[in-house]
């Protein structure tokens, strides 16, 4: 078979029965998919902002702790303000000076 009829061949595959295969990239066409470009291949930090965080925990976990809690006893909503309070990163304001050192080197 010579390349041109190779050539033929595929365009003929690609044009009617390849075209059941084919994905639908109508689907990666929304403003978030355009914000996630311009965030992280453009470095845009105003898009980067505008993009959905993840939730830690699906709603089906976050429904199931609540529960366990409530059996335990527990305020989940005072219990869920004292674990963010620990996870923040805390800030030290420790003054830093610089050192007394003697530029004599004798």
């Amino acid at each position: 078979m010579t390349e041109e009829a190779k050539r033929k061949k595929a365009k003929k595959y690609v044009e009617k029965d390849g075209q059941k295969l084919l994905i639908s990239t109508s689907i990666a066409d929304t403003s978030y998919i355009t914000n996630v470009i311009k965030a992280y291949v453009y470095g845009d930090t105003t898009a980067e902002k505008q993009l959905y965080k993840e939730p830690l925990l699906t709603d089906k976990e976050t429904k199931e702790l609540q529960e366990l809690q409530k059996k335990m006893g527990i305020d989940f909503k005072k219990y869920n303000e004292d674990l963010a309070k620990q996870m923040q990163v805390k800030q030290d304001n420790t003054r830093v000076v610089k050192p007394n050192i003697s530029k004599k080197l004798d």
